[in-house]
């Protein structure tokens, strides 16, 4: 990889390498040092050792800078919990603008981190699929997420966005977690009590259709099952990431003037209906997927009935 994952332009001379993880944020969760696994056939990596290549202007500037904002807002959730719990909804309300502005954009970086970290993986178990992630590369919506990433001002890439609080375990397989649905802009973390799932730059579609009925049923299965269902949290991504996959409107954004231009309903003044039993089959298997990750013992153990968008 010859290109800075922050701003997406060719690195010449001397090359940072920028942690995907920050620094600050493994010693705040404790898990420095901790090890995962890539795939079932890749050795064990320490989270510490997920970096991407950079240039040193941008990682030292708007790097170390966007590290230390979001360690101190992640550090008030507690307090912010009634403007996260509506980061879904078209609220406008200065304080759950600034948070979803704020937390697109972490989640962001993240995405784009582990996307130039999976294409430049040496060795990667699945040649055909990592060819396809360097061809996203050049992709309009990385563009507009790198030029959105190193502006200082609130604008984001329209981007539907939701919290979840969840319960916290003391078995270290569940203090933290992560995925990204590559390549449709999904993502997911887990951590200290918190989930968050976003899909980047679908122009607010998913959360057209994941309305604030399933959010509330999906919290309320959460808290449910807390104490026998320790995967609970996997079922509002696998819902989420399942109509984001399934949507009857495909995202369109343009970015002109330093303005994003969210033009995904132009053409569909009435919302198109979704399939519901197709979502609802999907979350299955992609919940399946990400459960195996864990073993048998942390298996589905919770009654999930149908969420239908």
């Amino acid at each position: 990889m010859t290109t800075c994952f922050l701003c997406g332009k060719e690195i010449e001379g001397k090359k940072s390498r920028e942690h995907i993880l920050g620094d600050s944020f493994l010693q705040l969760l404790d898990i420095k040092i901790e090890r995962f696994k890539f795939n079932s056939s890749s050795e064990d990596k320490e989270y510490s050792r997920l970096k991407v290549p950079s240039h040193p202007k941008c990682n030292n500037g708007f790097g170390s800078r966007f590290e230390s904002d979001i360690i101190n807002l992640i550090s008030s959730f507690d307090e912010k919990r009634e403007f996260l719990n509506s980061l879904h909804l078209n609220d406008v309300r200065g304080e759950v603008d600034r948070l979803r502005g704020a937390l697109t954009k972490w989640l962001a970086k993240l995405y784009l981190g582990f996307v130039y970290w999976e294409v430049g993986l040496p060795r990667h178990p699945n040649v055909e699929f990592q060819t396809q992630l360097s061809e996203l590369l050049t992709d309009p919506i990385l563009d507009l997420l790198q030029r959105v990433l190193n502006k200082e001002t609130p604008l984001f890439v329209p981007s539907s966005l939701f919290y979840f609080k969840i319960p916290e375990y003391d078995d270290v397989e569940l203090r933290f977690d992560f995925a990204t649905g590559l390549p449709l802009g999904l993502f997911f973390i887990k951590f200290q009590g918190h989930l968050l799932v976003v899909a980047l730059g679908d122009g607010n579609l998913v959360s057209e259709y994941f309305t604030n009925e399933q959010y509330l049923y999906s919290q309320y299965i959460i808290d449910e099952h807390k104490d026998n269902d320790p995967l609970a949290y996997l079922h509002p991504v696998s819902h989420i990431w399942a109509v984001r996959e399934l949507l009857p409107v495909q995202p369109k954004l343009k970015f002109f003037n330093g303005y994003i231009s969210n033009e995904s309903r132009v053409k569909h003044r009435n919302r198109p209906d979704i399939n519901g039993k197709a979502v609802n089959s999907r979350a299955t298997e992609i919940f399946t997927e990400h459960a195996s990750r864990f073993g048998a013992e942390f298996r589905n153990t919770a009654e999930y009935r149908d969420t239908q968008p």
